[in-house]
């Protein structure tokens, strides 16, 4: 007799047991269209039964009599295959047209600062903004950090338009440095 006073040791051996979570398996696939193959009926039940015995069987001793052992069981499957079987379906609707797709598309494509500038040339960069005269090593500071170009412009005491010709003329300098493999004579 399970601790809570309910019968479920009487009505259910281990054999039934399964057989009772395979059909309410099945029952659950057809309330949610879902064509369940005999392998994947056979899965979930696993995957049931070891939910339903997990911790010292915590869910079989929640069955209170309150129900037939079988509405209770297809109601613990149901809310278990749910959200599995709205993936599944999700994946189906929204990546069926995988093979429609360009090999472009699907290739990982890493963020814009990983792309533009790797390892070695980040180091490049590096040595190069160090060795930049004050103002244009702190407009390229600021930038890095993410302050918007208006920002900037009240940070360094400069217009907003002085700020845009600057921080081009200082990228396309930078751009020009890294291109010519890192040359770090003197800058001006």
């Amino acid at each position: 007799m399970w601790p809570n006073g309910s019968q479920a040791t009487d009505r259910l051996d281990i054999e039934r047991l399964i057989a009772k979570v395979t059909k309410a398996v099945r029952y659950a696939c057809r309330f949610y269209n879902y064509r369940a193959s005999q392998d994947e009926v056979e899965d979930f039940s696993q995957d049931i039964l070891v939910k339903l015995l997990k911790d010292d069987g915590r869910i079989l001793q929640s069955f209170a009599n309150r129900s037939s052992v079988d509405t209770w069981l297809y109601t613990v499957v149901r809310r278990e295959l749910r959200p599995y079987l709205f993936r599944l379906r999700w994946e189906k609707e929204n990546l069926s047209n995988v093979d429609d797709l360009s090999p472009e598309t699907l290739r990982y494509r890493a963020n814009q600062e990983e792309r533009l500038i790797g390892d070695n040339e980040r180091i490049t960069l590096h040595t190069i903004i160090s060795r930049l005269p004050d103002r244009k090593r702190r407009l390229m500071q600021l930038d890095l950090q993410g302050l918007k170009s208006r920002e900037i412009a009240i940070e360094m005491g400069i217009k907003i338009e002085s700020v845009y010709r600057r921080k081009s003329a200082l990228l396309k300098e930078i751009q020009g440095l890294i291109e010519a493999g890192g040359s770090l004579g003197p800058l001006a």
